[in-house]
């Protein structure tokens, strides 16, 4: 299909008729107006936490949604059902989340609230899925939040059209199989056929109008794969945004036992303009997978909604080869049955410091504390033997360490520092990728054959987690936590959420 020959034009009749359909809803210009605001102030670095609460307010729907979403079973571990404004909702949530959140949730309000809007739902859960699978395939890590911003807003249209035109929305749904392939091009086709633009089309055309970037408007164009990777950055960005919509579909709609053969598929069409494999494709879904329970929930789907879900995981099982990043477990990542009781972690404690820390964000003066705070709870409420920060002096250095709580490192041996942007060790590449991970034995030799020199200092662990802190998704900083009494640490989704909680609330207070 062709899309630059729509884009050529932009005032062709199509667009005008769709454009004056969309005009009479009453919110379709107030999506503009206020997530422009919203997004302008997030960009700012110096904007504080009161100053996004502020935007936010004044818009009653995303304001609204936030409380939800900040009292949805996502953020219940955090104080869900106590948190009742805003400024707190932003504190416990993040810049980032809110960012993210500014422009899906507004149009999110629109959808009707019976059956039909319930469907429309997955098309926004797509669009989020393929924001965090964008991250996972993206190799550059300065392009991370690129990579995450242009995956999601190559749904603008379809978002647009489910927002402002459900019917039409749910007939191309009818139309197309939620089991055909790729999902997103026929989807785009049967779009062309009703409106006279795909939904591609229609994401170029409002992205222009509303004045948004020239190269974000470009990545949002489809195309045929090219046969060669790319050589300009916003191309590379472009192709791996579609190649994460395309996974998303796989996600949501295929079962895991059809992603090897699909993932090859793909890897053969897709692989030669984006470098990745069938099995870092399948990789990134079992990855990505972790993460869709929450977010369905977050956007008020039903997993019963999503008949794949139930499922068993498809998750490569082959061991990595040397010189590759062993596989780690993310706590999150076991089934029930593996997980151990919860009770094991005080998660009372660790609820009410992250509720403390959220009130303590709101004022300038105490947030120099908030960091020191956040680390303690979590060495409490792990029963950890140390927990230690790391942050890096300026940008593009390696972090080193700057708070030790619990037992005290040796000093001697080499340093131990983390670089994102150029070590090869296990927790330069964790935080490079921004993963969470919990490695229950930290003495097997694939893990200890990637451990840096420098980590000799902390003992022999026998199991340690590790929380990557990210800023405008590119890494600023690391949260180690270990024990070594022949135990391991017991963590289940609920207190995950909290140290993830923690670790937010210090990386705002940190950039404030």
């Amino acid at each position: 299909m062709s899309t630059e020959t729509a884009t050529q034009d932009p005032m062709s009749d199509a667009f005008v008729r769709l454009q004056e359909r969309l005009a009479k809803h009453p919110d379709f210009e107030a999506i503009r107006t206020s997530v422009r605001r919203v997004q302008s102030l997030l960009s700012n670095d110096t904007s504080r936490t009161q100053c996004v609460a502020n935007a936010v307010t004044e818009d009653a729907g995303l304001a609204a949604r936030l409380l939800r979403l900040i009292n949805a079973a996502y953020y219940k571990s955090a104080g869900g059902g106590t948190i009742v404004n805003v400024p707190r909702a932003v504190a416990v949530m993040g810049f980032n989340a809110v960012r993210n959140l500014a422009v899906s949730l507004r149009l999110l309000e629109q959808l009707p609230s019976d059956r039909r809007g319930r469907v429309l739902r997955e098309d926004f859960l797509r669009a989020l899925l393929a924001a965090r699978l964008a991250r996972e395939l993206c190799h550059e890590t300065r392009l991370l939040e690129e990579a995450c911003v242009t995956a999601l807003f190559q749904n603008l249209g379809r978002m647009l059209v489910a927002a402002h035109l459900p019917d039409e929305a749910l007939a191309i749904r009818r139309q197309v199989g939620r089991h055909e392939t790729p999902l997103g091009a026929k989807e785009d086709l049967a779009a062309k056929d009703r409106f006279g633009l795909g939904y591609a089309d229609i994401g170029v055309q409002i992205c222009k109008q509303w004045g948004w970037p020239e190269a974000l408007r470009l990545s949002m164009m489809r195309g045929a794969w090219p046969a060669h990777p790319p050589g300009d950055a916003n191309d590379r960005l472009r192709w791996v945004g579609w190649l994460a919509n395309e996974l998303a579909d796989v996600l949501v709609y295929m079962s895991p036992a059809q992603w090897e053969d699909v993932c090859t598929d793909l890897a053969m069409s897709a692989g030669r303009a984006t470098k990745h494999s069938a099995k870092e494709l399948r990789e990134a879904l079992a990855r990505t997978r972790m993460d869709l329970e929450d977010i369905a929930e977050a956007l008020g789907i039903p997993l019963s909604q999503l008949e794949d879900w139930h499922e068993a995981d498809a998750v490569d099982g082959a061991e990595g080869t040397e010189g590759a990043l062993p596989r780690a477990l993310p706590a999150q990542a076991r089934s029930s049955a593996e997980r151990p009781a919860p009770g094991q972690v005080d998660r009372a404690m660790l609820q009410e410091e992250a509720l403390h820390l959220s009130e303590a964000l709101l004022d300038v003066s105490a947030a120099k504390v908030v960091p020191e705070r956040a680390l303690s709870a979590m060495f409490m409420g792990l029963g950890a033997r140390r927990a230690v920060l790391f942050l890096a002096a300026r940008s593009n250095v390696p972090f080193q360490i700057v708070n030790v709580v619990g037992d005290e490192l040796a000093s001697v041996g080499p340093a131990w520092t983390v670089d994102p942007a150029q070590g090869r060790d296990l927790f330069s590449r964790l935080c490079a990728r921004g993963t969470d991970t919990l490695i229950h034995d930290a003495n097997r030799p694939e893990i200890q054959s990637h451990l840096p020199p420098g980590f000799q200092r902390v003992g022999r662990p026998n199991c340690f987690v590790v929380l990557p802190m990210t800023f405008k998704e590119r890494a600023v900083g690391m949260i180690y936590l270990d024990r070594d009494d022949g135990e391991t640490f017991v963590i289940d989704d609920e207190s995950m959420k909290l140290l993830r909680t923690l670790r937010n609330q210090a990386l705002m207070a940190l950039r404030a």
